[in-house]
C-alpha cells in the first residue's frame, strides 16, 4: 500500500470588499498526492502536438491544427511558416490570416494542407513555425507535423470511422496542454455517423461534442484533446464508434443490428517534469533513382533546454550535412539533418544524443529503395505512438504490404528491438485475417499483419522500438536480400492513482450575514489503479469557507470523478481580508 496526500492550494483566496461584495477565486489542481498549485509560466503560443493526418492517395489532406494563447496578453501579429521533406514532389501549406491574432487564454483553428502522398511515398512531415512578439520580444514556437497515406477501401470490408494514430501531450510549461487528433473515413462510397466519442480518462476533455457528426466517403476531422499537466504522466484511451446507412455493407467489428462500428487510439500525457523530449519527423520511402539526398527535423517537445551531442548514422547512410551538432534547443525549437544513402536499397538510424530530459538520444529512421521495380514494402503501426501504464500491457496492430515489383520470399519478422527505454516486446498473431508466418511468401499487392505487445516496469516516455522485415527475392542479379526497421514509439506512464482536482471558478457574496454562495470541486482518478480516499476537506481555512464531501466516498475507481462542494460564506464583515486555503486528499493505493 502506499500512502500519498494530494494538497490542492486554493489560491488565490482572496475577498476584499467592493461596495460590500466579498469576491473569492479558487484555483486547485492535483495528481498522485503530490502539491499541484502551480500557474502557467511556459511558451505563450503553442501549436497543438499532433496525432498522425492521413492523406488519401493522389490527394492533399485540407484539415485544421490548433494554435493557443496560453498568456493573459493579447497577441496580434502572428506569422505562420512551413518547411517541407525535400524528398516530396510537392509541398504543403498553411493559411495563417485567421491566426494572426488571438486573444488572451483563447484558439485558433489553423488551416493547413498537406503534400500529395504516393503509395510508395508512403509517409513524410512537415515543420509549422509561428513567429510572434511578445514582452517586446521576437519569439517562436515550431511543431511537427506527420502524415501517411490512406489506401481507399472501396473494394474492401469497411471499417468505419477512425482514427489514424494517438498522440503524446506536452504542457510547454503551460497546466493545461493539447493534442489535435484526426479521424477519417475511407470508404469511397459509404458514410458514416459517429454514434459515441469518449475518453477514458476524466481530466481529459475534447474541445466540442462530435456525436452524430456525419464523415463522407474519404474526409477527416480534426479533434482537439485537453488534459491538466499533473506530477505523473497519464496514458489514456479515446474511442469512436460509428455506424452505416447501408444495411448490405460488411462491416469489421459489427453488430448484425446496428452496423455500429469501434475504433480506438492510446493518448499519453507528459508530466510537469518532463524535461528535454527531442523527436524526429517522418522520412519518406526514399527512391534513389531520383534523389540523392534527403532531410530529417529533430524537434524539442519538452520544458526544458535540449544540449545536443554529435549525430551518428548507421551503416548505408552517409554525408551528414546537418545543425543539430553541439546545439542549445530551446522547447519548441528544430534542427534538420540532411543525409545521403547508398544507391541500392537499405534502411538505417539517424541517432542524435543530447541531454536535458530522462532520455540520452533522439532516433530517427530513413528507407531507401532503387527504382519502382524493386523490392518494396510499407508498413502501417495502427498505435504509434503507444502509449500505457508501466507493468500494464499495451499492444498494437502492423500491417505490412508489398508495394514493390517482387514476391517476396520466405519472410521473416524479426524480434523487436529495444534502442530506447526498458521495455520488453513479443510478436503475438493476429486474431483474424492474414498473419505474417515466417517462411512463407508475400505476393505484390498483399499485406499480413501481427501484434506487438510491449511492457515496461519502470516509468518511460517518449521511447523507441525498431520493427524488422527481411525477406528475399529473384531479381535481375539472382537471389537478394531485402530488410527493412520501423520505429514504434512508446511510453509508459505512471501507474497508481493520479488525482487531479479541477479548477474552481471564481466566487462572490455581499457581507450581509445572508448571502452564500457555493459550486462543485471534481476529484478525479485518471490512474491505473483505485484511490482509497482516506480523508479530503479544507484546511487553513478562514471561517466562512467551507467543503463537504458530497458525492465522493471512501474509494475512486480508475477513470471515475466525484464532486465535493465549496461554499462561502455568509459573512457580515464588509471589510477587505485575504488569506490561503489548502484543499487536501488523502489517499492510499496498492502499487504493483
Amino acid at each position: 500500500m502506499n500512502r500519498f496526500c494530494s494538497i490542492a492550494q486554493l489560491s488565490k483566496i482572496i475577498t476584499k470588499a467592493l461596495l460590500g461584495c466579498f469576491i473569492i477565486a479558487l484555483v486547485a489542481c492535483g495528481s498522485s498526492g503530490e502539491n499541484q498549485s502551480f500557474q502557467s509560466s511556459g511558451i505563450a503560443i503553442t501549436i497543438d502536438n499532433a496525432g498522425v493526418i492521413p492523406v488519401f492517395a493522389a490527394k492533399p489532406t485540407s484539415t485544421v491544427i490548433y494554435v493557443h494563447n496560453n498568456s493573459a496578453a493579447n497577441i496580434s501579429g502572428i506569422s505562420y511558416s512551413v518547411v517541407n521533406d525535400e524528398m516530396l514532389g510537392n509541398t504543403g501549406s498553411v493559411d495563417g490570416i485567421h491566426c494572426a491574432a488571438i486573444a488572451a487564454g483563447q484558439s485558433c483553428a489553423l488551416k493547413i494542407v498537406t503534400p500529395n502522398l504516393t503509395l510508395q511515398q508512403e509517409k513524410g512531415s512537415m515543420l509549422i513555425k509561428a513567429n510572434y512578439m511578445l514582452d517586446k520580444q521576437d519569439r517562436s514556437f515550431s511543431q511537427l507535423i506527420n502524415y501517411v497515406t490512406v489506401d481507399a477501401s472501396s473494394n474492401k470490408k469497411a471499417s468505419g470511422i477512425k482514427f489514424k494514430s494517438g498522440a503524446t501531450i506536452y504542457g510547454y510549461g503551460n497546466s493545461t496542454a493539447y493534442a489535435t487528433v484526426y479521424l477519417y473515413n475511407s470508404d469511397e462510397s459509404q458514410n458514416y455517423t459517429i454514434t459515441d466519442l469518449n475518453i477514458n480518462q476524466p481530466s481529459l476533455k475534447l474541445n466540442m461534442d462530435f456525436n452524430k457528426l456525419t464523415l463522407p466517403p474519404n474526409s477527416v476531422q480534426a479533434i482537439e484533446v485537453s488534459s491538466p499537466i499533473l506530477t505523473s504522466s497519464i496514458s489514456a484511451s479515446l474511442t469512436v464508434k460509428s455506424s452505416s446507412t447501408s444495411s448490405d455493407i460488411n462491416l469489421n467489428n459489427h453488430d448484425a443490428n446496428s452496423h455500429s462500428v469501434s475504433n480506438g487510439i492510446s493518448l499519453s500525457v507528459e508530466p510537469v517534469a518532463a524535461g528535454a523530449i527531442l523527436i524526429a519527423g517522418s522520412v519518406p520511402l526514399i527512391d534513389t533513382t531520383k534523389a540523392n539526398v534527403s532531410m530529417i527535423t529533430f524537434l524539442n517537445t519538452g520544458n526544458k533546454v535540449a544540449v545536443t551531442g554529435i549525430t551518428s548514422a548507421d551503416n548505408g547512410l552517409f554525408g551528414l550535412s546537418n545543425d543539430c551538432d553541439n546545439q542549445t534547443l530551446q522547447p519548441g525549437a528544430s534542427c534538420t539533418i540532411s543525409f545521403q544513402y547508398t544507391e541500392s536499397g537499405g534502411s538505417g538510424t539517424i541517432t542524435v544524443p543530447y541531454t536535458g530530459g530522462s532520455s540520452n538520444s533522439a532516433f530517427g529512421n530513413a528507407t531507401w529503395f532503387n527504382g519502382k521495380g524493386s523490392a518494396l514494402v510499407s508498413v502501417t503501426i495502427a498505435d504509434n505512438p503507444l502509449s500505457f501504464s508501466a507493468t500494464v500491457w499495451g499492444r498494437t496492430e502492423v500491417t505490412v504490404t508489398n508495394v514493390g515489383g517482387y514476391t517476396l520470399n520466405n519472410i521473416a519478422i524479426t524480434n523487436p528491438r529495444v534502442i530506447g527505454g526498458s521495455a520488453i516486446a513479443e510478436i503475438i498473431p493476429p486474431s483474424s485475417g492474414v498473419e505474417c508466418i515466417n517462411g512463407s511468401d508475400l505476393p505484390i499487392g498483399s499485406s499480413c499483419t501481427y501484434f506487438v505487445a510491449v511492457n515496461d516496469s519502470i516509468t518511460d516516455l517518449d521511447q523507441q522500438i525498431n520493427l524488422g522485415f527481411s525477406a528475399n527475392y529473384t531479381g535481375t542479379n539472382g537471389l537478394t536480400n531485402y530488410s527493412r526497421v520501423s520505429p514504434l514509439i512508446y511510453s509508459s506512464t505512471s501507474y497508481g492513482a493520479i488525482i487531479a482536482l479541477s479548477t474552481i471558478s471564481p466566487m462572490s457574496i455581499s457581507g450581509n450575514n445572508l448571502e452564500s454562495a457555493s459550486q462543485g470541486l471534481v476529484i478525479s482518478n485518471n490512474g491505473a489503479a483505485v484511490a482509497d480516499l482516506t480523508s479530503f476537506g479544507l484546511i487553513n481555512n478562514p471561517a466562512y469557507l467551507f467543503a463537504n464531501s458530497g458525492d465522493c466516498s471512501s474509494s475512486l475507481a480508475s477513470g471515475s470523478s466525484c464532486t465535493a462542494q465549496i461554499k462561502l460564506g455568509p459573512v457580515s464583515s464588509s471589510l477587505e481580508s485575504s488569506g490561503v486555503a489548502n484543499y487536501v486528499v488523502d489517499l492510499r493505493f496498492t502499487k504493483l
